[in-house]
């Protein structure tokens, strides 16, 4: 369970008037030592601009590389609120980490200690774009103590960590949070999670899990799938079905989820067929995977469950066909599967010969 970290987007766009022919001295490192602001006759200004009426969205690339090489130029132009809008468009566009190295160096470290959320939000662009190096030198040296008592930039790290698949690193500052006495909220939990199925660490997800208990979040629907991955992934379904049959609600993700799960697990199918049907009788759907595996798990099932299999197979056909889902080609070839192994190559050819698009595997089946 993936837990993702994301930057807002505002609907600002910020821009610099043309350069006029002053070339004042500039600063290269992070520090913004010796840089000296541009004369008060040369007319250099920030123009922002807000319309509300406008829905979100990024400045074109070429804008924001415009206004970083005027910053470059002029640095000292370099506001909290420009800074703030760069932050939120740098993600939407090519190259970001590009785009955030340039930036990055004309970031004085007094603005960074002026304004701490700032501090975080850098913190937290470099976290989500694998750069997790650098955010954990900005955690290190540039926040303050109260900063680092706050959960978010704690999470941030957690889950760039998880991303990169250094899931004990993950784990080891999700540990360490507790003894430096950092409440752990949601979203920490949801990281760890994370943390763990990557591992595949039973002992750990047993941890976390208790943590879960205790913070009195046994029943978030979030927390309760993290959970429910993270015992599939660990191997270990019987807990998996425990957390999941608590669950007091159970949301698409949630079935798809537990159903896409079991069927990893051979000789589970009869338990996978009990979930389709309470699906159904909660009014979800099954996604486009879960078809594929269960279709592919009834084309292995053994010659003692063949007519029952078969008479499932026939089930999710239809119902596949009446939802429209006959065209995915993920679905389609597991269909030709399913019917090629039970020897009924008259379904498996009408299935073949309906599909709009064939790949390899079509034809191969």
């Amino acid at each position: 369970m993936a837990v993702t970290t994301t930057v807002t987007h505002h609907p600002t766009t910020c821009s610099l008037p043309r350069r006029r022919n002053s070339t004042p001295t500039t600063g290269t490192g992070s520090g913004g030592s010796n840089r000296r602001a541009p004369s008060p006759s040369s007319g250099h200004h920030l123009t922002t601009t807000t319309n509300r009426s406008l829905p979100a969205a990024p400045p074109p690339s070429e804008t924001l590389d415009r206004v970083l090489s005027d910053l470059e130029a002029h640095p000292r132009l370099l506001t909290p609120s420009l800074l703030a809008s760069l932050l939120s468009a740098i993600p939407h566009h090519p190259s970001p980490r590009r785009r955030l190295a340039r930036l990055r160096r004309l970031i004085p470290v007094s603005l960074l200690r002026r304004h701490g959320d700032l501090a975080v939000r850098l913190l937290h662009l470099h976290a989500a774009l694998g750069l997790v190096a650098y955010a954990h030198h900005l955690f290190d040296h540039l926040l303050s103590p109260r900063a680092r008592e706050d959960a978010v930039p704690w999470n941030c790290l957690v889950a760039g960590y998880a991303r990169l698949g250094r899931h004990h690193d993950a784990f080891a500052l999700y540990l360490q949070m507790d003894e430096d006495g950092v409440p752990r909220d949601r979203a920490t939990f949801a990281c760890a999670l994370q943390a763990c199925a990557g591992a595949g660490s039973l002992e750990l997800g047993l941890a976390v899990h208790r943590d879960v208990v205790r913070a009195g979040l046994a029943s978030d629907v979030i927390l309760c799938q993290g959970l429910v991955d993270m015992y599939l992934q660990c191997g270990d379904v019987r807990r998996a079905r425990w957390v999941f049959d608590a669950m007091p609600v159970k949301d698409t993700v949630s079935w798809n989820m537990m159903l896409a799960g079991c069927l990893r697990h051979g000789g589970l199918w009869p338990y996978s067929m009990d979930i389709w049907r309470r699906m159904f009788g909660e009014g979800h759907r099954p996604g486009p995977a879960a078809l594929s595996t269960m279709l592919q798990l009834l084309s292995s099932s053994s010659d003692s469950d063949d007519v029952t299999s078969s008479k499932w197979g026939r089930e999710i056909h239809g119902w596949v066909i009446r939802h429209g889902l006959d065209t995915e080609l993920s679905v389609a070839n597991a269909l030709i599967s399913m019917y090629s192994q039970k020897n009924e190559l008259g379904r498996s050819l009408f299935v073949f010969e309906s599909m709009p698009v064939k790949d390899l595997s079509s034809w191969k089946l």
